[in-house]
């Protein structure tokens, strides 16, 4: 499944981290989890969400156009979601 592909958890660590980190620094951003949101179109809005969910303490919003969304594995969803409560209990 999309969500089990090891290269993926590269990239995903890559956008929450690195490229989090290079935007703040180099944009005035505010540098807060409830400032940053992920959008994806398609096939992105499977990874978009993914990303989202997996990384909750990173992004607070996520927007999906025609989302994909049968290749989000169910345990990253089950996974997610106890992170989720963490967040907002």
């Amino acid at each position: 499944m999309l969500a089990d592909v090891a290269p993926l958890a590269d990239a995903d660590r890559f956008v929450s981290d690195e490229l989090v980190a290079a935007v703040d620094a180099r944009y005035r951003t505010i540098a807060a989890r409830i400032s940053r949101g992920l959008a994806g179109y398609s096939t992105g809005g499977a990874v978009a969400l993914r990303l989202a969910m997996n990384k909750a303490d990173v992004f607070s919003s996520v927007y999906l156009l025609n989302a994909s969304v049968g290749d989000v594995a169910p345990a990253v969803v089950e996974r997610s979601a106890t992170g989720l409560q963490r967040l907002y209990s």
